[in-house]
């Protein structure tokens, strides 16, 4: 799935960012002077857009609500083919597959960003995004891996984890989805400085995902 970024989703996520920027907790080996990061300044260029943000958050909120944003999309263009045409029904449906995004600013996040509320087992979701370079093209990333943090894997909250990629190509900026995958689908990679791993060519197509919340409702 490629998602072309626009120009109000880089203001909204910059906006997000900056704010949730004040209460991150500054990590070891993360910038957050980062104003002369070349993502942040390519971004700048293509858009017209003083980026305010000082961090990596800019581009993994980005990559947060253009990804939630196309997947209700496409679940209301499926409820439309359904059969479903009034608004307040289309709603009405969503809301019954059990999907949210919870943003989290002023505090530690929960370890996930997306929720598919199902009666035994929850999908608890992490949306990872690599936000250290720009690519040109979808075949250039085949050979990269999705990573978790084995800190963060195990403390054993998200169970399913999607992989994005920014896209820069004929001056236009999108977000590659290269696909997700299980927490029990990810090998330790001891090497990868203490993470956990699974090739991108290994990931689920992010459909079967989308077919996951529809069915859900």
């Amino acid at each position: 799935m490629l998602i072309p970024v626009t120009k109000e989703h880089i203001i909204t996520a910059d906006k997000l960012a900056t704010i949730r920027e004040l209460y991150e907790f500054r990590r070891g080996g993360y910038n957050y002077n980062n104003q002369n990061n070349p993502i942040h300044q390519r971004i700048s260029e293509l858009h017209d857009i003083k980026i305010q943000s000082q961090s990596n958050l800019l581009t993994g909120i980005l990559f947060e609500i253009c990804l939630f944003e196309t997947m209700s999309e496409t679940l209301r263009q499926r409820l439309r083919e359904q059969g479903y045409h009034n608004d307040t029904e289309i709603s009405n449906r969503m809301r019954q597959m059990n999907f949210s995004y919870g943003l989290t600013i002023g505090r530690v996040d929960d370890g996930y960003d997306y929720l598919i509320d199902r009666a035994n087992t929850p999908y608890l979701i992490d949306v990872k995004m690599y936000g250290t370079r720009l690519f040109t093209n979808q075949n250039q990333v085949q050979n990269y891996n999705l990573l978790v943090d084995a800190r963060q894997f195990n403390r054993n909250i998200a169970t399913q984890y999607v992989q994005g990629f920014l896209i820069d190509n004929n001056n236009s900026l999108s977000i590659y989805v290269a696909g997700w995958t299980d927490e029990n689908q990810l090998e330790y990679m001891e090497n990868r400085n203490n993470c956990y791993a699974i090739s991108v060519r290994d990931l689920n197509q992010i459909g079967t995902l989308i077919d996951i919340i529809y069915q859900n409702g």
